[in-house]
């Protein structure tokens, strides 16, 4: 992108005036893959098979405790922390792999030259957030960081977008989420934010149908005059 196109996108969005949440799995980061893997390897261990299908349960905004009480039922505070660190230690083993969605930098770019306060909103532990973040050079680039960590229940609840506006100093109609999980689109729509859903294949069909005001591949798809529109 050139200096005088991104001058030009950046002066366009200084009139929408707006706030940005950007989830982090499957948003800022290319990741469902590599947490396939891990929590399919972690059920193997745990005598636990999971078809494909099961799996997307993981892609749905849950918190850690959620996915395993979905897959393994009641577990006890010990066990929790027994499971969560074994998977852990799967999804580092193939972190080095873990690229940033095509277009983010650029996009970054483009908001941050027109001054809109943005923060990361995920259902991740607050270490591995963090970690993601710093490894990749973004922390710098978002206000703040909410994590599941900092709320009770995973994004099928808008705790974690509420607070994230709250950060933002914006109300919940001029924030502008940025989500590829079904539950957290439906949320985000509950309290009036507006919605760009990430996705590809029949899962774009699915957040459409969730309610997101406009779906993408990625970030190279998200054209400056779609944004400018969901707030007219």
């Amino acid at each position: 992108m050139s200096k005088r196109s991104l001058l030009g996108q950046a002066y366009n969005l200084q009139k929408i005036a707006c706030g940005l949440i950007f989830d982090l799995d499957g948003v800022l980061f290319d990741s469902h893959p590599i947490h396939r893997k891990a929590w399919a390897d972690l059920l193997q261990k745990a005598s636990r098979s999971a078809s494909d299908d099961e799996l997307d349960f993981i892609m749905d905004g849950a918190t850690r405790e959620e996915i395993l009480f979905h897959f393994l039922g009641q577990l006890r505070p010990e066990q929790v922390a027994w499971y969560t660190k074994q998977k852990e230690i799967m999804f580092q083993s193939e972190e080095d792999q873990l690229r940033t969605t095509s277009g983010l930098e650029a996009f970054l770019d483009v908001v941050e030259s027109a001054n809109l306060p943005k923060v990361v909103a995920t259902s991740a532990s607050k270490t591995r957030a963090r970690r993601l973040l710093e490894k990749h050079r973004l922390t710098p680039r978002f206000a703040a960081v909410i994590t599941g960590d900092d709320v009770r229940r995973g994004k099928s609840d808008p705790a974690i977008f509420v607070r994230s506006a709250q950060e933002l100093g914006r109300r919940p109609s001029e924030t502008l989420v940025f989500e590829d999980a079904v539950p957290a689109i439906r949320s985000v729509k509950r309290i009036g934010m507006k919605c760009v859903g990430i996705a590809t294949g029949a899962r774009r069909l699915q957040l459409l149908e969730a309610g997101a005001d406009l779906v993408v591949a990625d970030f190279t798809q998200l054209r400056l005059p779609d944004v400018m529109r969901l707030f007219s």
